[in-house]
């Protein structure tokens, strides 16, 4: 999994993925206010994130001897997306034969990202949202052809 800076904020660029998230088990957040990477509903370094509603969620720690707790709202969170949800965005919209090959074509040309998570990433905002990365300006772009 991605933990990365850079992956962070392309997760938090990618708005249009970010407004797909429905929170599940298992899955990889950053909440913003505690600068932490949590996963939700289970524990990771003893704390974890559940959710309360799509827009509220508890934030749990429990450390040696005591409980914490406090709330997070949705907007302090970012969904770091797994390699395996990125690739079911594109099952959900194509047909994944095609597509398996165009990523192959796809990945060689973007091998300097630094994982795969990154290059799915890549790919779904393309094919999906039709925006690319912008190293530069740290933002997606249109690629739109029009």
């Amino acid at each position: 999994m991605d933990e990365s800076l850079k992956y962070m904020l392309m997760c938090e660029k990618a708005t249009d993925i970010q407004r797909r998230w429905k929170c599940e088990q298992g899955d990889w957040v950053y909440w913003k206010k505690k600068l932490e990477k949590v996963r939700v509903g289970i524990h990771v370094v003893g704390s974890r994130i559940i959710p309360i509603n799509n827009d509220r969620y508890s934030y749990h720690v429990q450390r040696n001897d005591y409980n914490s707790y406090d709330y997070a709202e949705r907007k302090d969170i970012i969904w770091l997306p797994r390699q395996d949800q990125l690739q079911g965005m594109i099952l959900e919209m194509f047909n994944p034969y095609i597509h398996l090959d165009e990523f192959y074509k796809f990945a060689d040309k973007h091998f300097d990202f630094g994982s795969l998570e990154q290059i799915w990433l890549l790919f779904v905002m393309n094919y999906i949202d039709e925006k690319g990365w912008d190293v530069n300006k740290q933002e997606w772009v249109s690629v739109r052809g029009d």
